[in-house]
């Protein structure tokens, strides 16, 4: 039947009916004829009938012209290639064409005359457009509308236009009629346009075009004097070199803005060679690449001896990554090895262990429309058959493709966090186990497409393998570069580069069979640039040509290339090409079958096409599978799609996936959500993204996280509904707040939450806007940002839930006595807390619970009551148990807080335990804030340890990735430690002006007052600290009560001892005595000075309490002792000395001098340059 009945009736909605028109020979020749009667014979149903009968009146009466009988002649053959029914994009040269002087001909000569002229020019053009495969879209008068490029693609289109255009004006002008001389003009243009059928009420126009270019040529045209060849920019571009030119110069043509410079054709280069396209040959041998398969040879020689080697190929697309591979796999197929091959995808770069979930999906043979005890139990056989054995591999695989399997006691209490460990952990092991029952190689290709899971996988395996006979090759493009196996001895780096001239020659001569001339080698090597993809398609392109295609100019663009192969495949394979290319590289023909309503079976013929056509190779993604075998394939199929049929397409797919094919819905509905949005369903999109985000948030993937997330909220503005939109808007933006703040964004998750939270309070939705506020609170807990901002809002959102809501309620109070305690305003915060705690335990809410227990350890000792620093091990305990239970963001800010109070009560051991956990934690975590948090945790155990230099990288790498991670926030902790570290070197002055810029900066704000204070005292300005102290004074040292409260009276306590201010030194004495038996803390992961004894001590001596004095020294050397501290231990004894020659009892000085040279001896090991100026002074006394 007529492709264009077919595409009429789908235009009229009644595309049902196309079956039946063409089993009845119904083309548009006939449907002018047709009547009620015949209608009701085919089949079709009153309405329809009444709606086709209605189209066909509409029909144009005007009879088409009369046939144009085809020029007799071998050079002209027919195409072979009809327009197809459905517009597509095209990168077309278009030649526009006219008679010189027609009107006035028209005047001269008789109708019938002028129409034998015109008949002999339509002959002309007809004839010469088809000899260089070009389609005459439409007549016009005395002019030619032509195509180059559509409905059959070449690569070389704007040549063969150029072309044309010069034999018709040779043409035209042989045209004698009553001794009347012919001429004609010629516009040619090149651009991209949307061409195809367009169906209307009023009839089909077959090869309607869309776009500028069939203008841009008519004006082009009208610059050509009589007998000229006129082309555009961009035609000349792609001509190159073939044809003689001249400038026009700068033109500015009717109806453009802008000037361009036209060029007129003078003629064709005479070249010295020309060349002939060969029959094609099999797969090109591999070239130039003899060093780099010798060091993978070598790489696999090394594993077999027990050492394990990886090796990453990096490269640009096409380079020849998987033909170097594929070599490496031959050369090795003698030895007896397992191959474990896995391909990362382009589309599932956020889904957690892709490749791997892929694999174990191929090898057990799963089907998609398997029921889950069937796909469970070929799991289970896979692995029996496939030794040796895991523990937990059955779980942990199931897990992976989300099977529904009865699950151990040992996996069934794992946390997502955990569950994730144990699979890669099993992943891993399983390799090892299979590289100690044989040799293992293994290949993971176009992992600038991994997710990050894998990539855990990746990095772990790199150190297991180190003495286990196995090879893991690893192949990236430049894009996705990573330098993450500079980490491990046993990986290599190994580029590949691009061919030389020689190595391309030789390419090419393999792939036609004999030995390229000159010309086409620097053709070559100028446009595929050495790389042996474009090289092996140019160069195969050109071989496909026909001989009288032998003359042509070589190809310009690979695009054109790629689509001449499309081209030249029947109707249907092309179509199932096209819908191929929606579902993406690697695709199941169940699903592409589903997507073409028709039998996997029917589809066999066209796949089959496209497989010997070399545009499919069989596919990884599972059994069946195929693939196209460039990407580049892949993606000029799809580009040739229009909008709306893309959409359609996918539309269908997500459709399809929905259903159940493929089996993706829950294990990776990120691949829906994608169809959808291409598909424009916002919806649909939406829910997916959002499932898929918090899909990956249980499994800790929480980069991926973020990427579906911000897929979400980008499309809530497409939503038409207001009401839809702005409720879309907030679950997104909470959403993607909780991503960024688990992956380590925390300022960037503060910003989208509270931004959250506006739009909650603005839809006066109190559900949402309260897990908004209880989020952003949260995200600023973490941040170290003042949570005061959350506090009223948490507050707003207390008052607006009823009392029923209990669960609500019990989060809210939480969160609020933890913001509360965090503001300094303890005694509020333990009114929200004992209410909550009534709610947490009737509700068993593990999160509030983490929430409240958090906050008992942020109260400051000032204010705790005595029987709770009692039992601080087993709050710490509960708080621990608990966080296991929640997640990893709550089990981080535990081991934190584990640090925080362990360094607090002076427990060493535990706290080195702590930081040893959240190292562990930071690692197998997506958290970019566990890395910050422990920088800062071993910057402060380097301080403790008194390694200055070490603390000092830490704490900058800290600060380095923290403005990354919470913005300004990391400003205070950085700059608390390195106020640390400078003192004790003695470069106070380099800390000083920053510290002056804080306090400029905001003069209300006292955090820094402190710290200047103790500057000044420190580098002698006595009566400026002093001042300082007694500002602070006016308000009894009304400080925050946070956690760096003791560290605040600590630095005061030291500005008084050489004041002379015996009342505040009274004063501040009281206040830090509840500290006597701990440490001076400052903050989670900041710093600890010592022993609070030791402050106790100077504040006595400077009170000349003597014995009291000796006795705090005394304590504060036990507990420095246990924690390991050298520094403080040094500056306790230096302490204790001064103010035992100042006692200045007989039996004293020998005790000062023993400490002082003691302080002395570890001042110098230490490079604590500000101790070894004090007790060289103090050794005067």
């Amino acid at each position: 039947m007529s492709s264009s009945v077919s595409s009429w009736l789908d235009h009229l909605g009644l595309g049902v009916y196309a079956e039946v028109f063409s089993e009845n020979d119904v083309d548009m020749r006939v449907l002018p004829l047709l009547e009620e009667a015949d209608l009701r014979e085919l089949g079709v149903s009153l309405g329809h009938r009444k709606v086709l009968l209605a189209a066909i009146a509409n029909i144009g009466s005007e009879s088409p012209p009369e046939n144009i009988p085809e020029i007799e002649t071998a050079a002209a053959p027919k195409l072979e290639t009809t327009p197809t029914d459905d517009a597509e994009h095209r990168l077309l040269t278009i030649l526009f064409a006219d008679i010189v002087g027609s009107t006035e001909l028209s005047q001269q000569l008789t109708p019938e005359q002028m129409r034998e002229i015109l008949r002999s020019f339509q002959d002309a053009v007809t004839g010469v457009v088809s000899r260089y495969g070009g389609y005459v879209a439409k007549y016009l008068g005395d002019g030619a509308l032509t195509y180059f490029g559509w409905p059959t693609a070449y690569e070389d289109h704007a040549s063969r236009a150029v072309h044309a255009g010069l034999e018709i004006i040779e043409a035209i002008e042989d045209i004698r009629f009553n001794d009347i001389a012919m001429s004609a003009r010629v516009g040619i243009a090149t651009g991209h346009v949307v061409v195809g059928d367009l169906v209307s009420a009023g009839g089909i126009e077959t090869g309607a075009i869309a776009g500028d270019t069939p203008n841009l040529a008519a004006r082009l045209q009208a610059q050509a004097r009589p007998g000229e060849v006129v082309i555009g920019p961009d035609t000349k571009r792609l001509c190159g070199g073939e044809f003689i030119l001249e400038t026009l110069g700068e033109t500015r043509l009717k109806g453009y803005e802008n000037e361009i410079v036209p060029h007129r054709v003078v003629e064709l280069k005479k070249l010295e060679s020309r060349f002939s396209a060969q029959t094609r040959s099999g797969s090109a041998e591999l070239v130039g690449r003899v060093g780099e398969l010798q060091i993978l040879l070598d790489r696999w020689q090394s594993a077999l001896k027990g050492k394990g080697q990886m090796v990453l190929i990096s490269g640009d697309a096409g380079i020849g990554k998987s033909r170097l591979v594929e070599e490496l796999m031959r050369a090795v197929i003698q030895t007896p090895h397992e191959l474990v091959r896995m391909q990362c995808s382009p589309y599932h770069s956020t889904s957690a262990f892709h490749p791997i979930a892929e694999r174990i999906l191929r090898l057990s043979g799963i089907k998609p429309d398997d029921e889950a005890d069937i796909r469970a139990a070929k799991i289970k056989s896979m692995l029996k058959v496939a030794p040796p054995q895991v523990p937990h591999a059955v779980e942990v695989y199931a897990e992976l493709l989300s099977i529904e399997l009865a699950k151990s006691p040992e996996t069934l209490s794992l946390a997502p966090q955990d569950l994730k460990d144990l699979t890669i952990q099993t992943i891993v092991e399983r390799m090892a186990a299979m590289a100690n029952n044989q040799p293992v190689l293994m290949v993971l290709e176009d992992s600038h497409w991994i997710d990050p899971s894998t990539q855990e996988v990746l990095e772990r395996l790199a150190s297991r393998i180190s003495d286990l006979p196995a090879l893991v090759v690893v192949t990236q493009r430049p894009e996705g570069a990573s330098d993450w196996t500079l980490d491990f001895d046993n990986a290599t780096q190994l580029p590949i580069g691009l061919l030389t001239r020689e190595q391309t020659a030789e390419m090419m001569s393999g792939i036609l069979g004999q030995t390229p001339d000159t010309t086409f080698i620097d053709y070559m090597e100028t446009r595929a640039a050495g790389i042996p993809l474009f090289v092996e398609e140019l160069t195969r392109s050109v071989a496909e040509r026909s001989d009288s295609d032998s003359d042509a100019t070589i190809p310009d663009t690979l695009q054109g290339s790629l689509m001449a192969r499309l081209d030249k495949l029947s109707s249907g394979a092309r179509n199932v090409a096209l819908v191929a290319s929606v579902i993406g590289r690697d695709f199941e023909p169940q699903l592409l079958a589903s997507v073409l309503s028709t039998k996997v079976g029917d589809l066999e013929t066209h796949l089959g096409e496209l497989a010997r056509a070399r545009i499919l190779v069989s596919g990884v993604s599972g059994p069946g599978a195929r693939m196209f075998r460039h990407a580049l394939i892949q993606d000029t199929a799809y580009q040739s799609l229009l909008s709306r049929t893309r959409q359609a397409h996918h539309l269908a797919i997500g459709r399809a996936l929905e259903a159940g094919i493929g089996g993706v819905v829950e294990r990776e509905p990120e691949v829906l959500a994608r169809h959808f949005t291409e598909a424009g369903n916002p919806r649909d999109a939406i829910g997916y993204w959002i499932k898929a985000a918090e899909r990956a948030l249980a499994r800790s993937a929480n980069f991926e996280a973020v990427e579906h997330a911000k897929a979400a909220i980008s499309l809530a503005d497409q939503l038409e509904d207001k009401a839809e939109q702005l409720s879309a808007k907030i679950a997104t933006g909470v959403l993607l707040g909780r991503a960024l703040d688990n992956a380590g964004e925390i300022h960037q998750a503060c910003q989208v939450l509270k931004a959250a939270v506006d739009l909650a309070d603005k839809h006066a939705d109190l559900e949402r806007f309260a897990d908004a506020v209880i989020h952003f609170s949260s995200s600023l807990f973490l941040s170290s940002l003042p949570v005061a901002s959350s506090i009223d809002l948490l507050e707003e959102a207390l008052a607006r839930t009823p009392k029923d809501n209990q669960k609500l309620r019990c989060q809210l109070l939480s969160t609020l006595a933890r913001g509360c305690q965090m503001e300094g305003a303890p005694r509020k915060s333990a009114r929200y807390r004992a209410e909550a705690l009534t709610l947490v335990r009737q509700l068993d809410d593990k999160a509030s619970l983490c929430s409240l227990l958090f906050s008992e350890f942020l109260t400051p000792i000032s204010v705790r009551e005595v029987i709770e620093l009692g039992s601080w091990r087993s709050k710490l305990d509960e708080m621990l148990l608990v966080s296991d239970e929640v997640n990893d963001t709550e089990r981080a800010r535990a081991r934190s807080l584990e640090v925080f109070v362990c360094a607090e009560m002076g427990d060493r051991d535990r706290m080195d335990q702590a930081l040893t956990h959240l190292a562990q934690l930071g690692e197998n975590r997506q958290h970019m804030h566990f890395e910050v948090i422990l920088s800062h945790g071993m910057a402060m155990k380097a301080i403790l340890d008194g390694d200055f230099q070490a603390a000092e990288q830490l704490t900058n790498r800290a600060f380095d990735l923290g403005q990354k991670t919470y913005g300004g926030a990391m400003e205070g902790v950085h700059g608390m430690q390195m106020f640390t570290i400078r003192r004790e070197q003695g470069r106070l002055t380099q800390i000083a002006p920053i510290i002056k810029k804080m306090l400029d900066d905001d003069p209300t704000d006292t955090t820094w007052k402190p710290g200047f204070a103790i500057v000044a005292s420190d580098l002698g300005h006595r009566e400026a600290s002093s001042r300082m102290l007694r500002e602070m004074a006016e308000d009894d040292f009304s400080f925050a009560l946070d956690a760096k409260y003791s560290t605040t009276l600590a630095y005061l306590a030291e500005v008084s001892a050489v004041s002379d201010a015996a009342d505040l030194s009274e004063r501040l004495y009281d206040l830090l005595t509840p500290y006597e038996d701990m440490t001076i803390t400052a903050g989670v992961t900041t710093v600890c000075l010592g022993a609070a004894a030791r402050q106790l001590g100077i504040l006595s001596s400077a009170l000349g309490e003597w014995q009291r004095a000796e006795r705090h020294f005394e304590e504060a050397l036990q507990l420095n002792q246990r924690m390991r501290s050298a520094p403080w231990q040094a500056w306790t004894k230096y302490d204790l000395a001064e103010m035992l020659l100042r006692r200045g009892r007989p039996e004293d000085r020998n005790r000062a001098d023993a400490a002082i040279n003691d302080s002395i001896d570890v001042a110098a090991k230490l490079s604590m340059v500000r101790l070894t100026k004090n007790c060289e002074n103090l050794l005067k006394f």
